[in-house]
């Protein structure tokens, strides 16, 4: 087990206030880790300081929508079925949606696991695209009666 020692020259906040203003600066390092990483914004490789503020943006888009997914998954414990944000996002994938001129838009079924995902994340799942109850093709077995006298 080892020591963990904290300097601060904040009076007016306890121990535990402390310790929570420095999680979260780890959280704000972990986004900032993301941005370079994940969204690969080592390198904004643009011409013009408009396409770099509109790429920044993007990112800063990006990173919100990162965030919440993780609160979320934490939130309801969807890290148990779902190891990575990645594999969560995967899992919606089977989900396809065909627009045709002039006709009516069809979006695929949404399976159970996925209607999970959309119920942690408060998404209404359109009529259209719930489970359809199946009707059997064997006729229903009639009950057998027993006389008991």
């Amino acid at each position: 087990m080892g020591f963990f020692a904290f300097l601060c020259n904040l009076v007016d906040k306890t121990p535990a206030e402390l310790l929570d203003l420095y999680g979260m600066r780890d959280v704000q390092e972990k986004s900032f880790d993301t941005i370079k990483t994940g969204q690969n914004g080592r390198r904004l490789r643009t011409s013009t300081e408009l396409s770099n503020d509109g790429r920044l943006f993007i990112q800063f888009l990006a990173l919100i929508l990162n965030s919440r997914i993780e609160h979320v998954m934490i939130d309801k414990g969807l890290y148990e079925t779902y190891p990575t944000r990645k594999l969560l996002i995967e899992s919606l994938t089977p989900i396809r949606s065909i627009e045709r001129p002039n006709r009516e838009r069809l979006i695929s079924e949404v399976l159970k696991p996925q209607r999970e995902v959309f119920e942690a994340f408060g998404i209404e799942i359109p009529l259209q695209c719930r489970p359809k109850k199946r009707k059997s093709s064997r006729p229903a077995k009639k009950a057998k009666t027993i006389s008991l006298s």
